[in-house]
């Protein structure tokens, strides 16, 4: 057989090459990977890395796999039975992939030493990660595919995680819907605002048009992104600066607020309503604590965990599940005191959908009437739309919320104070709760209970406190006892009283107030009159002058 001849190009590039000083050896053979931790210093499981040096450039792949530091030894983790089970499992897990990749790294190197396969970066990549020599002609990417694979086999999620991870790349899928992507530069902003908009037309929520919240939407971006990053990125399968390129601005929030509070008249409607059943008695009584103690229904049980009794007023110390805040307040309203008492300080539990179900059948049943005119915004502004509905339908779990803090709003209290009990700290947040500043329906009807039928005033348990006090202060002085006036004043002698009131518009977090000034805007009503006053009242009266926040009448 005669040997294979070089044609005139051929020989003329090898001239070339070697004119140029152009000709490299490689010895493939020769070439080792190793491995390496991501953080080996840290505390915590870090990520490692296949490491191989070709044609001068460092080639970096992932293993997928994670290890404590101090569990990590040359190019191999620790098994030991002197490891608790999981994490020498762990370990194993680990020390089989670097066993995949060391053999694939050997058939590669073989393959390459054949001149089967032309050695860079990218066909080593796909031979370490597939074990397949890659086509020539690249076919179809399968991104959904690629980051189920790796939701799947990511331990770092619990179960419940992982579905939702893996919902939301489905989510993806369908927006494609067998849509051809050659490639992962594909990935952009257009790509994504087109995904966007696709959610926005088809995924369902809660609603009452029954799409999805922008908040949802927002949320399903979010962490679709928050995966290609933590496995595109990561795993260098795209840049760093082609996922920093994607930008995708957030649905903003439609202005639905449905959320009604009840008046006072009609939480004693509830409370004097007699419930068929036991269970919705429990129902009706769960309710009506949120609604005096301001806490969410998911905090309501907690409010007799650890109950304090001193100077005649109660105390509940818990921390809220939401936002961790701990609350450490006293109980406001005599009713909540009543149904903590009743059940003997061990509340029973009932889930937050069984009250949603049945509170709004127990309400219309306790004669709470009237209707509400809802107004429903849409991200496409062209489909909002209002409805009306009877108000008993409108009652939920948020509604207890709203009420307590429209009620201590309507009773002269800042934010500020109202937040001590709510867990909220931000005023916007209190503002969104408080329906007494939503028209005057509220404060109107507030209003004619305090002139018409004061009865129907929920009861503080600090007036009652109040009452205890100033019949001791009888027994002693046979005068009650005036904060503001010197009570050894002769009755013969004259005082020119002074009028002031208090401006409830003013923010009062802009101030750096004292918990003295605090306290004395707390128990002075809107407007008040001075006699003789003490010299700590007057310093706090004349500082809160100069702030603003009392105004001179007369």
């Amino acid at each position: 057989m005669q040997p294979k001849t070089l044609n005139n190009d051929s020989i003329k590039k090898a001239e070339t090459m070697v004119s140029n000083n152009e000709i490299k050896q490689c010895f493939i053979q020769e070439i080792t990977p190793y491995y390496n931790l991501v953080k080996p210093k840290g505390t915590k499981p870090t990520m490692v890395y296949f490491i191989v040096r070709i044609k001068n450039e460092q080639v970096r792949i992932s293993t997928r796999c994670k290890v404590y530091p101090n569990q990590w030894e040359k190019n191999k983790a620790k098994v030991s039975k002197l490891l608790p089970k999981l994490e020498s499992d762990n370990n194993m897990i680990l020390n089989n992939q670097i066993k995949i990749y060391n053999q694939r790294f050997d058939e590669y190197k073989y393959l390459v030493n054949c001149g089967q396969i032309e050695m860079n970066k990218d066909t080593l990549k796909h031979y370490i990660y597939k074990g397949q020599i890659m086509k020539e002609i690249k076919e179809a990417l399968n991104i959904p595919q690629t980051l189920k694979d790796y939701i799947y086999n990511d331990i770092s999620f619990t179960d419940a995680t992982r579905e939702n991870r893996v919902r939301e790349v489905e989510k993806f899928e369908s927006f494609l819907n067998g849509r051809v992507l050659n490639s992962y530069s594909e990935l952009n902003t257009k790509l994504f605002r087109e995904f966007q908009e696709w959610l926005i037309e088809n995924v369902e929520g809660k609603n009452e048009d029954g799409t999805a919240s922008p908040a949802t939407l927002n949320k399903i971006v979010s962490n679709l992104l928050g995966s290609i990053n933590k496995y595109l990125v990561a795993n260098e399968i795209i840049s760093k600066s082609q996922f920093i390129d994607i930008v995708v601005t957030p649905i903003k929030q439609t202005k639905n607020d449905n959320k009604i509070a009840l008046t006072e008249d009609e939480i004693y409607l509830l409370h004097n309503y007699q419930c068929e059943t036991e269970k919705d008695e429990q129902i009706r009584d769960l309710f009506l604590l949120e609604c005096t103690t301001g806490q969410r229904f998911s905090d309501v049980n907690k409010v007799t965990n650890n109950i304090i009794h001193k100077d005649g007023r109660t105390y509940i110390n818990l921390v809220q599940d939401k936002n961790k805040a701990p609350i450490q307040v006293d109980i406001l309203f005599e009713m909540a005191l009543e149904i903590v008492q009743k059940y003997d300080y061990k509340l029973p539990n009932i889930s937050n959908k069984l009250l949603n179900e049945r509170i709004k059948i127990i309400a219309q049943k306790a004669g709470i009437k009237g209707s509400e005119e809802l107004f429903f915004d849409h991200i496409d502004k062209s489909k909002a739309y209002t409805i009306t509905r009877e108000r008993h339908e409108c009652i939920c779990s948020h509604t207890g919320r709203n009420t307590f803090v429209t009620m201590l709003s309507l009773r002269g209290w800042h934010y500020h104070e109202i937040g001590r009990y709510t867990g909220h700290k931000k005023i916007e947040t209190i503002q969104h709760y408080d329906k007494s500043k939503v028209g005057t329906k509220y404060r109107v009807m507030f209003e004619a209970l305090q002139k018409e039928r004061p009865e129907l005033l929920l009861k503080l348990v600090i007036d009652k406190v109040d009452k205890k006090e100033e019949l001791n202060n009888k027994e002693t002085t046979k005068e009650p006892l005036n904060l503001l006036t010197n009570p050894l004043l002769n009755d013969n002698e004259k005082v020119e009283l002074e009028y002031y009131a208090i401006d409830r518009d003013v923010d009062i977090t802009k101030f750096d107030l004292t918990n003295d000034e605090l306290k004395w805007l707390d128990k002075t009503e809107g407007t008040f009159q001075v006699g003789i006053a003490s010299l700590k009242t007057r310093k706090i009266l004349n500082r809160l002058i100069l702030m603003g926040i009392v105004v001179r009448l007369k």
